[in-house]
Formats: structure tokens, sequence, C-alpha cells
């Protein structure tokens, strides 16, 4: 099966997460060992499932690089200004679509995946 990577650099090693399999996550020394260490934890995570006679997910992703100008303040000055963005107070933030109604359970699991507490509540 084909599953999309992602490695996020930390202050020492990677974690890695499968984009399509959210509770596939991981950490690793280096890339190569995170890697190494997403295989394994896809291999347990598909065991569990197998043991639960669940299905494995297999959501299409598409991903692209985007080159987004953010080197210098004047990419502030021409922007559409509709999204708002959520703190949690904490240093965790989150934007969400202006004009969108969102459920509780959206806004929770747009929270989830941006790693912060559920702000359904917050503003």
């Amino acid at each position: 099966m084909q599953f999309t990577a992602c490695y996020t650099k930390l202050e020492r090693g990677y974690m890695g997460k499968l984009l399509e399999w959210p509770g596939v996550i991981t950490e690793g020394d280096s890339l190569d060992d995170c890697r190494e260490c997403l295989i394994d934890a896809a291999k347990e995570m598909a065991l569990a499932y197998y043991d639960d006679g669940r299905e494995i997910p297999h959501a299409q992703t598409a991903t692209e690089t985007l080159s987004i100008p953010l080197e210098d303040e004047s990419c502030f000055e021409n922007h559409s200004g509709h999204h708002d963005v959520y703190s949690d107070g904490n240093g965790g933030y989150v934007t969400l679509k202006q004009a969108e109604e969102f459920d509780d359970y959206t806004v929770s699991e747009l929270c989830r995946e941006a790693g912060i507490p559920d702000m359904s509540s917050a503003s």
C-alpha cells in the first residue's frame, strides 16, 4: 500500500506521520531512523486494525509544494483576510475560513490536526 509520509524537523531528530492515517505517528533520531520507525508503526497499527476487524484507511491525499512569499512584511499588504486565526493562549494557533459555520466536531478535528486543544468555544 502507498501512503504519504510527512516529516517535521524537531530540536533533536524528526517526527513522522502518515497523512492518510492520522493515528500513525512516530519519531526518530535521523530522517532514515524516523522513516524506519514510521514503517514499523504502520505495521503495528495494521496489526491492531486487523485484530479489531477494522479496515486500513485508503483515503486519497493530494500534496503539493506551495511557494508562499513570507520573506518580508510586504506580503501582508495585499492579503484577502478570508480566515480567522484562533489561539489557545499557549502558542497554538489554527485558522478557520470566515463565513463558514463549522460544527463542534469539525472544529475539534481541525484543532487536533493542528496539535492544539479543542477550541470549539474559543475565538
